[in-house]
């Protein structure tokens, strides 16, 4: 059953058993009962509020600020409403899972995105929320003379969802404008300075003591992949592989990439053991690359004048199961068997069972940048190119690439191979100065990518980048992975 209905079944025994108990007279003159509400009225805290109040000059000042921050709000927060009315009259948002009556309501155990474990915490901050809003009208209310009744929490089903001060009326009719401005603002003022607090810590001493916890952690599961056929959820986190530890995500590929094995046992954070299955499943695959349907380095033996496109090339969802026909289960199987052969047959078996290859150039595929080395040794400006070799080196993966220019020196010459619509072409590139660093050299390409623009995963797993998440609310935006480009030699960032 919807877990809505048994709210509305538990709010409406609520309302029954505190309204009969109400009309028996058997609850206490504090509380104040209106069906499934309650609020719990009180005059104790009044001499400390008092004391509290006492310097009012201080108080005063502060509180002229909570009046501008107040108008702030409420313009800023109506021109936002406005604005979203007119986008979703404009363009009806579609229906998502945020969307949905249940997850409108911040119940945790029914918002589906609240866990009913995190209940404490939100009645918690709830609770400060409220006691501070309305503890701010009841320190202005004594520093402007204006007497209290009382002040209280209500609730809606024993669920905090509101807290109150009662001014006296008379007092407050007594009072000048200035005073009961001050008064009514003080309010959000307090909310304003809480959240200023509560960002400070958070982007201070408590990040610095949060650390990302060792191991591989998984954001997602492709349903066709290695990882989800093993068991491994979304949430996981992968400590170890074939005993060695894995404490990133980048040593859970590195790892995969060097095992020749067909079968692997992972190890996760609950020390649950599973069996895993590499096989190099496709993410993605570029327009640009050599591999995907229709592309010029699609070779099966015709131009695709037949109109064969759609049963050639590779798809995201794809397993790769040979190169050359050498059966291969992860990125280092396909390096091993690809070898020096710079064209290469991949065989991939589709979701739905069938098996097919595609031909092509298996390199790095990157877009050659305008005005630079490649550029002026007659590649063209702006066109994709896989790059096979430079010099001696097989490049089959960026690293491949780092590693060939890495002791290369601006104005050196060096040879490289690159495709272009399925044409090899041999350059002579001179090197140049790294626009970031004179001491280094570069090629003069942007965006590269490994395998051609293939983007494989021997797991089939989404990483979630934790530390990147981390380091932004340390501050440090620029943190996490770095750019390829802004490390390498060979090539520029885009603007």
């Amino acid at each position: 059953m919807n877990p809505l209905y048994w709210i509305l079944v538990g709010v409406l025994a609520y309302t029954a058993v505190i309204v009969t108990l109400n009309r028996r007279g058997l609850l206490p003159s504090s509380l104040s009962i209106s069906g499934p509400l309650m609020t719990v009225h009180t005059r104790r805290g009044r001499a400390a509020i008092d004391r509290l109040a006492r310097p009012k000059r201080f108080w005063r000042a502060l509180a002229n600020m909570g009046v501008g921050v107040a108008l702030v709000v409420m313009v800023g927060t109506f021109l936002m409403l406005l604005s979203r009315a007119m986008q979703i009259i404009e363009s009806p948002s579609t229906q998502t899972a945020l969307r949905q009556p249940r997850n409108v309501l911040v119940i945790p155990g029914v918002n589906e995105f609240l866990p009913l474990s995190v209940a404490p915490e939100i009645v918690a901050g709830l609770l400060v929320g409220m006691v501070v809003h309305e503890g701010g009208h009841a320190l202005l209310c004594r520093v402007e003379d204006i007497e209290i009744e009382s002040m209280g929490v209500a609730l809606l089903a024993l669920l905090p969802i509101g807290a109150f001060v009662e001014p006296d009326e008379d007092s407050v009719d007594a009072a000048d404008r200035g005073p009961r401005t001050r008064m009514y603002a003080a309010g959000v003022l307090n909310n304003f300075i809480v959240t200023l607090v509560t960002f400070g810590l958070l982007f201070g001493p408590v990040v610095g003591a949060v650390a990302v916890a060792p191991g591989a952690a998984v954001g997602g599961v492709s349903p066709d992949g290695a990882a989800a056929a093993a068991g491994i959820d979304a949430g996981d986190r992968i400590v170890s592989v074939d005993g060695q530890s894995v404490a990133s995500n980048a040593d859970l590929q590195t790892l995969l990439a060097n095992t020749s094995e067909s079968r692997v046992t992972a190890t996760l954070a609950n020390g649950t053991e599973v069996t895993v299955e590499p096989q190099p499943l496709v993410t993605a695959v570029y327009p640009a690359s050599p591999f995907a349907a229709g592309s010029s380095g699609d070779t099966d033996g015709d131009d695709d004048s037949d109109g064969d496109t759609d049963d050639t090339g590779i798809a995201a969802r794809d397993r790769i199961t040979a190169v050359n026909g050498t059966p291969v289960s992860t990125t280092g199987d396909i390096r091993a068997a690809t070898g020096n052969a710079t064209a290469v047959e991949l065989t991939v078996t589709t979701p739905n069972g069938t098996t097919r290859t595609a031909s092509g150039p298996l390199g790095v595929l990157s877009t050659v940048s305008p005005n630079d080395p490649l550029d002026a040794a007659g590649a063209t400006a702006g066109e994709p190119v896989v790059i096979t070799r430079i010099a001696d080196h097989r490049i089959i993966e960026f690293a491949d690439m780092r590693a060939a220019l890495s002791g290369a020196s601006p104005g050196e010459p060096v040879s490289v191979v690159a495709y272009s619509d399925g044409t090899s072409t041999t350059y002579t590139v001179e090197l140049a100065e790294h626009p970031d660093d004179e001491d280094r050299a570069f090629l003069g390409i942007s965006s590269p990518t490994d395998l051609s623009g293939v983007r494989v995963d021997s797991m089939g797993i989404t990483s979630y980048p934790a530390d990147t998440f981390l380091s932004i609310l340390g501050g440090d935006i620029g943190a996490g992975s770095p750019s390829r480009c802004s490390t390498s030699s060979c090539c520029r960032s885009r603007p």
